[in-house]
C-alpha cells in the first residue's frame, strides 16, 4: 500500500512532465507514462493477491480490507481509462495537432490525490491490524508462559507429594 502512494505519485509526475513538455514530448515519454501505469496496476492486485517482492513474502490482503481494496482499484480504473484516453491518445495524434490542454482538465488532480488518500487510509488501518494482531499474540505468548509455569510447578508439587509420602507414612 505504500507503494501505491509512490507509484501515483510517479505516474502524476510523468504526466505532468508530458504535458509541460506539449509538442516536444516523446515516445520516450508515453513508455514512461505507460511503464508507471502498468507498475501501479501490478502494486495493486499485489496489494489484494500478496506475493514476493524483492524477496519479502507479503500475504493477501486480510479480508477486512477488500471494501477498501476495492474502492482504491475503482478509483484507480478510472484514473487509468482518463489516462488513457487522454494522454496516449494525443500521442497518437501528429505532434502538429497535439493540443496543450490544462493538467486538471486532463488528468484530474483531485482523483489523482483522492487515490494517495485512500491508499493512506488503507496504511493507517492495516497498521492498526498488525498492532492488534501483535498484541493479541503477546497476550497468548504470556497467557502460555503462566501456563506453562503453573503446570511445571504442579508437576513438581506431585512429585515432591510421591517421593515425600514414603517418608511421612
Amino acid at each position: 500500500a505504500v507503494t501505491n502512494r509512490f507509484l501515483t505519485s510517479n505516474l502524476m509526475l510523468h504526466t505532468s512532465e508530458y504535458l509541460l513538455e506539449g509538442r516536444e514530448a516523446s515516445n520516450k515519454d508515453v513508455a514512461r507514462i505507460k511503464m508507471a501505469i502498468n507498475q501501479l496496476d501490478s502494486d495493486i492486485l499485489l496489494l489484494k493477491q500478496g506475493g514476493n517482492v524483492a524477496g519479502i513474502d507479503l500475504k493477501p490482503l486480510p479480508v477486512e480490507f477488500l471494501d477498501e481494496w476495492k474502492e482504491i482499484n475503482q478509483k484507480w480504473i478510472s484514473i487509468k481509462k482518463i489516462i488513457t484516453a487522454n494522454l496516449i491518445k494525443l500521442n497518437q495524434t501528429s505532434k502538429s495537432e497535439k493540443p496543450i490542454d490544462n493538467f486538471i482538465e486532463i488528468v484530474p488532480e483531485a482523483e489523482i490525490l483522492s487515490l494517495i488518500d485512500l491508499s493512506n487510509t488503507l496504511i493507517t488501518h492495516l497498521g492498526k491490524y498488525v498492532i492488534s494482531n501483535s498484541e493479541n499474540l503477546l497476550f497468548t505468548q504470556r497467557f502460555f508462559i503462566v501456563l506453562d509455569i503453573s503446570v511445571i510447578l504442579a508437576f513438581m508439587l506431585y512429585l515432591g507429594r510421591k517421593i515425600l509420602r514414603p517418608i511421612f507414612a
